[in-house]
């Protein structure tokens, strides 16, 4: 059985984190869906979704290693070519990643307790974003 949902994120202008872990779990719930994987995907191309214990202190010390990898103030050459200023949001999801997959046991996401699932945005501009949950048990 697969079973799919698509919803929508909204982010302020800058950095942003998002526990989605709840909005996850309901649609788990939703799908009847008792083992299998679900799989979490931003369809954008300068957000992520992660893993984390998602506490003020551990998204901001995530912020400042991103920001020491892959630092907002340089000159990439995306910027170059589209002058639109988001050339590290780019680099920053192809680094952490747009999606991530977990096993379903017994209608539980396979999460330890201080473990939430987390969409990242990178983008400058505020904007709304779209996720996929998809589904595939029994």
């Amino acid at each position: 059985m697969v079973h799919t949902k698509r919803t929508y994120v909204e982010s302020p202008k800058g950095f942003y984190c998002q526990d989605i872990t709840d909005l996850v779990k309901e649609t788990l719930q939703d799908s009847g869906i008792k083992n299998g994987i679900i799989c979490v995907h931003s369809e954008r191309s300068v957000a992520a979704v992660v893993t984390m214990e998602f506490e003020p202190g551990c998204v901001k010390d995530f912020e400042t290693l991103l920001e020491k990898v892959v630092p907002i103030g340089i000159d990439y050459e995306h910027h170059r070519r589209w002058h639109d200023g988001n050339g590290h949001s780019h680099m920053r999801s192809t680094l952490v990643g747009p999606g991530k997959t977990f096993p379903i046991i017994d209608r539980r996401i396979c999460l330890e307790p201080w473990m939430q699932i987390v969409f990242v945005d990178f983008q400058p501009a505020a904007t709304k974003w779209e996720l996929a949950v998809v589904i595939v048990g029994e």
